[in-house]
């Protein structure tokens, strides 16, 4: 039963993820849009992180320009072997979040109600694929978005996963 809930999960993510890239287009989104995104940020702050936690981090930067802290929400991928907690920017990674952390690699994280410092170290492609291909063993529900969203079609290998891998900056947060 916790299997059957955890793939319905997925999917309700991913189909309100999907729509949700459709609505911004291919530019991250801004104004109303981008709230959308940020709604996780409202559950963690009214205490229900533990609906989003096992997906959903919150990542505080600093803004590159500004100086200001700055909260994202991201899906994530975690390593309990390397305690590593993996990222991957969408929009040919021209993303905000991944802008500031290549400024200031220096980030405090929080997943549920746990907090870490970590120093963000990024990928390249080689390295990436492999991190991708876990991901997408634990959420085989997201393979169509990545294909689509990419061109490339993913056969569930190392090296198709290093492809798709080569379209999302891949960033590490170890301890």
């Amino acid at each position: 039963m916790p299997e059957l809930m955890e793939r319905l999960t997925n999917t309700a993510y991913y189909c309100g993820e999907y729509l949700t890239m459709k609505l911004a287009g291919e530019q991250p989104p801004r104004g109303w849009r981008g709230r959308l995104f940020r709604f996780p940020i409202l559950l963690y702050r009214w205490r229900l992180d533990g609906i989003v936690a096992r997906r959903i981090l919150l990542l505080r930067t600093v803004g590159r320009r500004t100086g200001k802290t700055r909260v994202t929400p991201l899906e994530y991928l975690y390593d309990d072997a390397t305690d590593t907690f993996y990222l991957m920017a969408g929009w040919g990674g021209h993303t905000d979040w991944l802008r500031n952390l290549r400024e200031q690699p220096r980030v405090r994280i929080r997943v549920g109600r746990r907090e870490y410092a970590r120093t963000a170290l990024f990928l390249d492609p080689a390295d990436g694929g492999p991190v991708l291909q876990r991901w997408i063993e634990q959420m085989p529900v997201a393979v169509g978005i990545l294909e689509k969203d990419t061109g490339v079609r993913y056969d569930g290998t190392v090296a198709s996963a290093t492809e798709l891998a080569s379209h999302y900056a891949t960033v590490g947060l170890p301890p």
